[in-house]
């Protein structure tokens, strides 16, 4: 899936340095977004040491932070993607760029919500005070997932802001 994303950034950049295409702002729930991934990294990876240390009430506190952090950080995507298609809808101009930007986050997106679901299937085993190797271990994967995905919105997001417009 990497191959995938770096394709279609490299797709979006084609798109955005044609002569005709004008940039397009950003709305600000992606700067939230951005936030909120980024603490929601440092919650589940307080919360794989935690459980590391053998402290359930560490790694339980901090997966339900990188949860509740990574619900908020889907809520925030989606009022993003709404305000940037609302503002494009129609506009010949920029409609294409713009829809290209929510097909990005959309791919992104399910893939935040696969990295949810596997943090609150965690967090039952957690509550229910199973913090030995095979929770551990799981948690690391997630935690490993879970920064990829912030690398990968990071770096879309830096390309929607920085990719060169038209020469």
């Amino acid at each position: 899936m990497s191959i995938a994303f770096i394709w279609l950034l490299l797709g979006y950049a084609i798109m955005k340095s044609r002569p005709s295409m004008p940039d397009i702002p950003l709305p600000a729930w992606f700067w939230l977004s951005t936030g909120l991934v980024l603490i929601a990294s440092l919650f589940i990876h307080w919360s794989w040491r935690g459980a590391a240390a053998g402290s359930t009430p560490t790694a339980r506190h901090g997966l339900s932070g990188a949860l509740a952090l990574g619900v908020l950080f889907l809520v925030s995507q989606a009022f993003g993607f709404v305000a940037l298609l609302g503002a494009h809808a129609g506009v010949p101009a920029t409609e294409q760029l713009a829809r290209m930007v929510f097909f990005l986050g959309l791919l992104h997106g399910l893939h935040a919500l696969g990295g949810l679901v596997l943090g609150a299937v965690l967090l039952g085993r957690v509550l229910r005070g199973d913090v030995g190797d095979i929770t551990r271990h799981r948690l690391g994967l997630t935690v490993a997932y879970w920064h990829f995905l912030a690398i990968v919105w990071m770096a879309m997001f830096a390309m929607f802001l920085l990719a060169p417009g038209p020469a």
